[in-house]
């Protein structure tokens, strides 16, 4: 599954917001690979999108954006309430989604209120031969002619899968998910090893319980801490922060490397994680991508924009008057321009404003 375009007003912290994840010509030996669809190499699309912005630039916001339109199409269900900013307005969205049949969705929305929410849909099969630009054309004469419908009469087939990390501090009842050990045991396990022992050298083995389904053992040298499926994070002892982040981040490799979700939002897992450990672990996310995936990667770590990934992966959100996002390839033309260097000089207009603080 992956976005080709949103379009977001008076949704959270976004009025008139739109932006797209495609790219017109293929990239020369880019380090990310197959950035297109396989069964249409003519499709290329961003499947790395890495977004910087300082606090309170939406990069949160955008994801449960996201997140909530595909609630609304796959299950039926409004979080009217923190979606909808101004209640006093209609919201309106736009999503266009290829899911993991190469089907093409162009879906929009308006939301009135709690309960009356219009959709027009139009779906079109992707060709061998197609671009974006030739499925767009297609949708794009039927937009006119194609009538919105209420959310309650979509048919939930979509061939969607996603998985969504947002901060610790955002969701105090976020959950250690263990059901990979029922998927695949073994090599979960050693991805369980591998993170963890990492960020906490005095981890010795992390085990499966022989006595509690759904369970590991993290074995250290003078205790041994067991995790039980769907245990609170926020309660387990002994651990520091940032290995509770590692079993999430578990999570989110394993995922990849199992094929289980086509689409990843990992929104600041990486708070309390070494620089270089998070740049490490954020290229094995990207080595693990599959065909018709995509990754949103959120980070205050500028060591990120010297990776060598391609201009267009980078994102810098701005909020000023009103929220906009800007893509390093629209301000740097020469290849040898640093994309941390044009950051830091402010090419991309996004650098905070600490001069309240100087003022004190």
């Amino acid at each position: 599954m992956i976005i080709c375009k949103t379009y977001l007003d008076n949704i959270y912290c976004f009025d008139d917001f739109s932006y797209d994840f495609i790219y017109p010509k293929k990239i020369v030996n880019s380090s990310i690979e197959k950035e297109y669809l396989e069964k249409a190499p003519n499709f290329k699309y961003r499947k790395v999108n890495i977004l910087i912005g300082s606090n309170a630039s939406g990069k949160t916001s955008f994801g449960k954006s996201l997140l909530d339109v595909l609630i609304i199409l796959k299950k039926k269900q409004l979080n009217y309430q923190m979606m909808v900013n101004d209640k006093g307005k209609d919201a309106h969205f736009i999503i266009e989604i290829v899911d993991d049949n190469y089907i093409f969705y162009y879906v929009e929305g308006i939301i009135k209120n709690e309960k009356d929410i219009n959709i027009k849909l139009i779906k079109e099969e992707i060709k061998p031969t197609d671009s974006y630009k030739s499925v767009k054309g297609r949708i794009d004469e039927k937009i006119d002619k194609t009538n919105f419908i209420s959310y309650l009469e979509l048919d939930n087939d979509f061939a969607f899968s996603w998985h969504f990390e947002f901060p610790f501090t955002d969701n105090n009842l976020q959950t250690v998910d263990l059901s990979l050990l029922d998927f695949n045991e073994d090599d979960y396990l050693e991805i369980l090893n591998r993170i963890l022992k990492t960020l906490d050298p005095s981890i010795i083995s992390v085990t499966k319980s022989k006595e509690i389904d759904r369970c590991i053992i993290i074995n250290m040298k003078n205790r041994a801490i067991p995790i039980e499926h769907l245990r609170l994070i926020r309660d387990i002892q002994y651990l520091s922060s940032g290995t509770k982040y590692g079993l999430i981040l578990a999570d989110l490799v394993a995922g990849l490397k199992f094929n289980r979700f086509n689409l990843n939002y990992v929104d600041e897992q990486f708070s309390y994680i070494n620089s270089d450990i998070e740049i490490s672990l954020l290229s094995k996310m990207v080595d693990l991508l599959k065909d018709c995936s995509q990754l949103f990667f959120t980070t205050h770590n500028l060591d990120v924009l010297e990776m060598k990934f391609p201009k267009h992966t980078f994102n810098f959100l701005e909020n000023g008057k009103k929220i906009r996002m800007i893509n390093a390839s629209e301000r740097i033309i020469k290849n040898n321009v640093s994309v941390r260097n044009s950051y830091e000089n402010d090419r991309f207009e996004n650098l905070p404003d600490c001069g309240l603080i100087y003022e004190l």
